[in-house]
């Protein structure tokens, strides 16, 4: 299965928690394969703590769509 294609509803979230919220440490995912990432034990939290800008480039590098790749269900 390829990338998610949902472009609604994007959620931030750190890839490495602790490392800091530039826009290199942050993945964009939809609600679904957000929900599915913390069904699998990753930290609930959604990013709060980065700047616009920061949210816009990270956006951006994801061309405005969940980054999800994942082959579990979520995409549907």
């Amino acid at each position: 299965m390829g990338r998610c294609t949902n472009t609604s509803n994007l959620h931030l979230h750190h890839r490495v928690e602790d490392s800091g919220a530039e826009s290199g440490n942050i993945k964009v995912y939809c609600t679904q394969c957000y929900e599915m990432l913390v069904g699998k034990g990753k930290p609930s939290e959604n990013v709060q703590d980065v700047s616009t800008d920061t949210r816009e480039r990270a956006l951006k590098r994801a061309g405005d769509r969940c980054e999800c790749t994942s082959t579990a269900g979520c995409h549907r």
